[in-house]
């Protein structure tokens, strides 16, 4: 369900420390693993540090990001769009330790934080909502060592 006509967040607890999953999230090649609308992530010749991969909904629809400068803090920034040389920050994850909410000290909390930009239509922003819900489980069973048939680890 999506509440908020400008923010969306999912978290979930991982059975691994906090540092396990902000190198998995960090590494440009494992987005391709999670994220539903850039599967099978590559690198975009002559845009240093910009992959782009495509829709599981469709197929057809690409789109680019660039793992952005994350912080001593754990949170991970992600500029998307539409082309290689149009990116903006619309997703970040934070990642915190589970100890400090009384979880198991090899756990971390992960939470998935996406922003609506002003020009997306409803039905775009339920997609995407959709996706986060769907994608939060999936970054917890690739950190599991969880993968889907014929694909494997990129690290």
């Amino acid at each position: 369900m999506v509440d908020n006509p400008l923010c969306h967040t999912t978290t979930i607890l991982a059975s691994v420390s906090p540092e396990q999953a902000i190198a998995f999230l960090r590494a440009p090649e494992e987005v391709g693993t999670w994220a539903l609308g850039t599967w099978d992530t590559r690198p975009v010749n002559g845009h240093e540090g910009v992959y782009v991969g495509h829709s599981l909904l469709d197929g057809a629809e690409q789109s680019f990001f660039r793992v952005a400068e994350s912080d001593s803090a754990g949170t991970i920034d992600y500029e998307v769009g539409s082309a290689a040389g149009a990116l903006a920050k619309r997703v970040s994850i934070k990642v915190v330790p589970g100890a400090d909410f009384g979880h198991d000290a090899d756990t971390c909390l992960i939470t998935l934080i996406g922003w609506r930009p002003k020009d997306m239509t409803d039905e775009r922003w339920k997609r995407l909502c959709a996706f986060h819900e769907v994608e939060i489980l999936m970054i917890e069973a690739r950190l599991r060592g969880k993968r889907p048939p014929g694909q494997k680890e990129t690290s």
